[in-house]
């Protein structure tokens, strides 16, 4: 495995000694980077900020299945947040190497799509 990542280290230092590589992987890369922003812009401009307030006084006896609800939901939450993740090394597995960025590009872009579509939370989580 030391081999192959020497090999690999080894690969990309001849490559970008290249001043045509290198001219192509920044002009990629730089369109890649105006894209994602150009995508989290719209998507923070474009989604709405609704502001969500819980209800005032609740019952002494509903307290522990309140709290058994957020802990099973903020589990459920980490869950697939992992899953996605998996999904994502799963998904640039099956693809060609050359396609791989822009597969985790799409899953960080779908990470963003989900955050930004959360209310905005008053506190420390967000």
């Amino acid at each position: 495995m030391f081999t192959r990542i020497k090999h690999v280290g080894q690969r990309l230092k001849a490559s970008m000694s290249n001043p045509i590589v290198r001219r192509n992987v920044s002009i990629y890369m730089g369109g890649k980077i105006i894209g994602l922003l150009v995508v989290l812009f719209l998507i923070s401009a474009i989604l709405p900020h609704a502001s969500v307030h819980a209800q005032d006084g609740t019952d002494a006896a509903m307290a522990p299945i309140n709290t058994i609800n957020t802990a099973w939901t903020l589990i459920a939450a980490f869950l697939v947040f992992g899953m996605q993740v998996g999904f994502v090394m799963l998904e640039a597995g099956f693809a060609r190497s050359r396609e791989s960025i822009n597969i985790l590009v799409e899953g960080i872009a779908s990470w963003q799509v989900w955050w930004r579509s959360l209310p905005p939370a008053t506190g420390l989580i967000r």
